[in-house]
């Protein structure tokens, strides 16, 4: 999910964050509620999962921002993947900031 103010705002960065080969396109949708009561606009770009890896492998993700937070997709309630910034070494290392991976 893209959002204006956040870490990736733009689908150009999402290109270069994920190594897509070209920019991937921006669908504006709904969020919704697990009702699928819209709460208001959303704007998401659709990648693989071997996308979604290389995403995950770089950057620190949320999915969505628990039950009530869903947005519209191909008709169907996703949760969608947040990038909140760039993945913290600790993380990357699979260990917190005490290194005991608790």
């Amino acid at each position: 999910m893209l959002e204006a103010n956040g870490f990736l705002s733009t689908p150009e960065q999402l290109q270069q964050l994920a190594e897509l080969a070209s920019v991937p396109e921006v669908l504006e949708t709904d969020s919704v509620d697990w009702r699928g009561d819209k709460t208001g606009p959303a704007t998401v770009c659709a990648i693989t999962w071997d996308e979604k890896r290389r995403v995950e492998d770089k950057a620190e993700i949320q999915w969505g921002l628990g039950i009530d937070f869903l947005v519209l997709f191909e008709g169907e309630k996703r949760s969608p993947l947040l990038v909140r910034g760039p993945k913290t070494v600790a993380a990357a290392m699979g260990t917190d900031e005490l290194g005991d991976g608790g």
